[in-house]
C-alpha cells in the first residue's frame, strides 16, 4: 500500500480537488453508466493522481429477479462512453435478499486507485451497472433518504 504522507515513497502533495454530489443515478444496465460523481484533476503529464470514491448506495428488484445479485461501481479516466477504465470493484453477491418485488438493500461503496494519466488536468468519472436488468441500483442515496457522493482526486508529484 502507497503511503500517502511519506514524500520518499509517494511524492509531494500538490494538489486536492474533492467534488460532492446530491444527484442520485438509478440504473438497471449491465453496462457501465456515468453517475453525477465526477472531478477533474489538477495535475501534470508525469504527476501521479490518487482517486477515491465514496457513495452510499441501494438496491432495489424488480418482480421476479433472483435475488443473488450483485453491484459494480468503476472508475473511469474520462467517462464510461469513451474513457479507460482504471478500477472496478464489486460490492456483494446477495445485496438483495427475500422473494418480494421491491424489496431493497443498503451499501455503502469506498474505493480508490492510483492512476498515471498522460493528459494534463484528467477527468475522471465514477460508473455503475448491475450484474441483472431486474435489479434497480440507486446511487448517492443512504438508508435514511440522504443523498451522499464523493471523489477526491489528490495530485502527487512523480
Amino acid at each position: 500500500m502507497t503511503n500517502l504522507f511519506n514524500p520518499t515513497s509517494s511524492g509531494v502533495v500538490l494538489s486536492v480537488v474533492s467534488a460532492t454530489t446530491a444527484t442520485q443515478t438509478t440504473t438497471n444496465s449491465t453496462s457501465d453508466v456515468d453517475t453525477t460523481l465526477a472531478v477533474t484533476a489538477v495535475n501534470g503529464t508525469t504527476d501521479r493522481v490518487r482517486v477515491r470514491c465514496s457513495s452510499s448506495c441501494q438496491t432495489k428488484r424488480s418482480a421476479g429477479s433472483p435475488s443473488d445479485r450483485q453491484a459494480t461501481m468503476s472508475i473511469y479516466r474520462g467517462n464510461a462512453a469513451t474513457g479507460t477504465l482504471i478500477k472496478k470493484a464489486s460490492y456483494g453477491r446477495t445485496l438483495i435478499t427475500g422473494n418480494s418485488s421491491g424489496a431493497q438493500q443498503n451499501f455503502s461503496c469506498d474505493f480508490e486507485v492510483i492512476d498515471t494519466p498522460s493528459a494534463a488536468n484528467q477527468l475522471y468519472t465514477m460508473a455503475c451497472n448491475v450484474y441483472d436488468g431486474n435489479v434497480e441500483l440507486i446511487t448517492n442515496k443512504d438508508m435514511n433518504g440522504a443523498q451522499t457522493g464523493e471523489m477526491t482526486a489528490t495530485t502527487l508529484s512523480a
